[in-house]
């Protein structure tokens, strides 16, 4: 059984959510492609030195068939994001593939469609308080989907005063990526679908290999 081996860089802890849409994203097109691999997945942090530098290291640390690369577009915007990815790739000599991880907003947008799993990462499975989700077509329009997230986590668990101030919203965030079992839905936001685009390229080359 071959091994795929898949390293993300991110932009801070918090970024370890992603890994979830990754292995699934890895997991349905080794389906598809009735393959079975041994998949291991790093994760690395945001650091303070230069890109180039940082992902030559992890490269290096962390040797892999894969590297994601984390940026949120921000005010830059998507090709602005994926040109700088680019050019640290080639300033690192990096020589493994790369895939860009750039959503248009901010990474939440990419957790907020799955209703039933924020009511579960909130603690309140049963609850049936509304949260006014976005609908998924707009996620991406979304000013703040960090908030936005937040606020509907904080609404699922119906918890008040210093019960609610105790419900830490970042750790309820990577549990949430890690509850939704299908991101089949989120395929329809544009930063989601470039993401499996360039997977898909690069693990057509890693099963040639």
């Amino acid at each position: 059984m071959k091994e795929l081996r898949l390293t993300l860089v991110g932009e801070g802890n918090t970024d370890r959510a992603l890994m979830a849409p990754i292995r699934w994203s890895v997991v349905d097109w080794l389906r598809r492609h009735q393959m079975d691999a041994r998949l291991r997945i790093e994760f690395e942090p945001g650091v303070t030195h230069a890109m180039s530098v940082r992902l030559a290291d992890v490269v290096r640390r962390y040797p892999c068939d894969v590297l994601f690369v984390h940026r949120d577009a921000d005010r830059e915007g998507f090709a602005a994001r994926e040109d700088e990815i680019a050019r640290a790739v080639k300033e690192g000599d990096i020589q493994v593939a790369v895939a860009p991880i750039v959503p248009v907003a901010m990474t939440e947008a990419w957790f907020l469609f799955d209703e039933s799993a924020i009511r579960r990462a909130a603690d309140n499975p049963n609850g049936h308080v509304p949260l006014d989700l976005p609908k998924l077509k707009n996620v991406e329009r979304i000013a703040d989907p960090k908030s936005a997230l937040r606020v509907a986590i904080e609404t699922a668990s119906e918890k008040t005063g210093r019960r609610l101030r105790q419900l830490q919203p970042h750790t309820r965030v990577m549990r949430l990526a890690e509850l939704i079992e299908d991101y089949g839905p989120a395929r329809a936001l544009s930063s989601f679908k470039r993401m499996e685009t360039c997977l898909d390229l690069h693990l057509d080359r890693w099963r040639e290999r």
